[in-house]
């Protein structure tokens, strides 16, 4: 069709067809930017809500003037409880997690729906809560000591005068007075897992694996170590770290820390969950740094670290810095002789 054949083509055109043809290119053209913007805005929506739901459970260390330690009477006994850290989100809440009231104080409270005292949250005068959990129970505690306490008061009289004195404890008695365990059969599970984990080249290299204990057997065994696990004195040391650079790894003596240390979580029905450490080097199972027990007996350590399959052996994995410049052994490949099966 030649242009002027097309023009008068056109001009012949009803005029409600172009009308209705540019009303459908409006309508068409803001719906694909509306569709654009409303994706582009979800997007953004989405981002600001996972930074947010990011940092609102993000653990935060406790409040400035947050108490250190805080002194609890359970039964006869003087228990220690530390300031624990909290996300945003359990900050926020803590008030509403508040249950029963604990002891004579009035600060001192369950949490909501529990029997356990592994856990207390303390309410203070202008109405701010703090989140306290369990830590140790005074073995060496003298009476001097009680009286500079409730001078403080950090305990009443009426507590003072209930409390024993000067002797050691065995962590069946925590399990019963803090975590509410009378026997193996509240015990779900018992995981053990890498105890640290160290980011440099032989850290990752270090394969553990895990392992977790569900049957009654060796669940019961474990029970019964750990009932008769003794406190130890107050000045105690823990069980030394050996590292890549310590000389007695170096120098063929010990097994490195990450290679023999275990992380263990004792998951308990009532929900509770208890987390200790074991050095089977060493022979020791401990809660915390300041909650300390007397070396397990030869048996039950080699049973332990049989059970759990720890390789208590020195093997050669390398160093991160040679002395001297000298090479190394290259970590074992698993499977093979010195290395473990994930």
């Amino acid at each position: 069709m030649r242009g002027e054949e097309f023009l008068k083509a056109v001009a012949y055109i009803d005029a409600a067809w172009i009308e209705e043809a540019e009303d459908a290119q409006r309508k068409r053209a803001p719906l694909r930017k509306h569709i654009a913007a409303k994706a582009a805005g979800f997007l953004l929506a989405m981002g600001v809500f996972a930074v947010f739901a990011a940092w609102l459970f993000l653990p935060i260390r406790p409040q400035e003037g947050a108490a250190a330690l805080r002194y609890v009477r359970v039964r006869d006994r003087l228990a220690a409880y530390e300031s624990a850290p909290l996300t945003h989100y359990e900050e926020w809440t803590l008030e509403g997690r508040i249950g029963e009231p604990y002891g004579d104080s009035g600060a001192l409270f369950r949490l909501k729906d529990t029997d356990t005292l592994s856990r207390l949250i303390l309410r203070h005068a202008d109405g701010a809560c703090e989140m306290l959990r369990f830590l140790r129970f005074e073995s060496c505690l003298t009476e001097e000591a009680a009286d500079r306490l409730t001078e403080t008061g950090l305990l009443t009289a009426d507590d003072r005068e209930r409390l024993r004195f000067g002797e050691a404890y065995t962590f069946g008695e925590v399990l019963e007075e803090i975590y509410g365990v009378h026997d193996a059969g509240a015990i779900v599970s018992v995981t053990w897992e890498k105890a640290e984990f160290d980011r440099s080249r032989i850290g990752k290299s270090v394969r553990v694996p895990t392992v977790v204990m569900r049957g009654e057997e060796s669940v019961g065994r474990f029970y019964g170590i750990l009932c008769g696990l003794v406190s130890a004195p107050d000045d105690a040391d823990p069980p030394a770290r050996i590292f890549a650079e310590s000389p007695a790894y170096r120098e063929g003596v010990s097994p490195l820390s990450i290679q023999t240390d275990r992380r263990v979580t004792v998951r308990l029905k009532n929900g509770e969950t208890i987390t200790l450490e074991y050095a089977p080097t060493a022979g020791v199972l401990y809660q915390s740094y300041r909650a300390l027990y007397e070396p397990l007996t030869d048996g039950d350590n080699r049973w332990l670290a049989e059970a759990v399959g720890i390789d208590t052996e020195w093997r050669d994995h390398g160093a991160e810095s040679p002395p001297g410049g000298a090479e190394t052994a290259r970590p074992p490949e698993a499977g093979t002789a010195g290395g473990t099966t994930p």
